[in-house]
């Protein structure tokens, strides 16, 4: 890991919450771009992820997010919060 790629994983997720309308990163932005890093990379997966980005539309898409970030917290070592890393309405009205 360079500090080039953590620079890039950063604006990945700022970019990420700004698609998702939103004035602050949260976990599941930084967890979308290390799957959109992954899934870029020519080379051994990072942390051994496979996104599974040829597959078809997930049918219930919050499902498949948890799923998919627990393999990278999982991966990374990093212990999951339980909350999704989703602003609660309160949250959301904040902002």
């Amino acid at each position: 890991t360079t500090v080039r790629l953590l620079e890039s994983l950063i604006r990945l997720a700022q970019a990420h919450a700004r698609l998702m309308w939103r004035s602050r990163v949260l976990r599941q932005d930084a967890v979308v771009a290390i799957i959109m890093a992954e899934a870029s990379s020519q080379d051994e997966s990072l942390i051994g992820f496979d996104p599974g980005m040829q597959a078809a539309v997930a049918e219930d898409p919050d499902f498949e997010y948890e799923r998919q970030e627990q393999q990278v917290l999982a991966a990374l070592g990093v212990a999951p919060t339980g909350d999704g890393g989703i602003l609660s309405e309160e949250e959301e009205e904040e902002e």
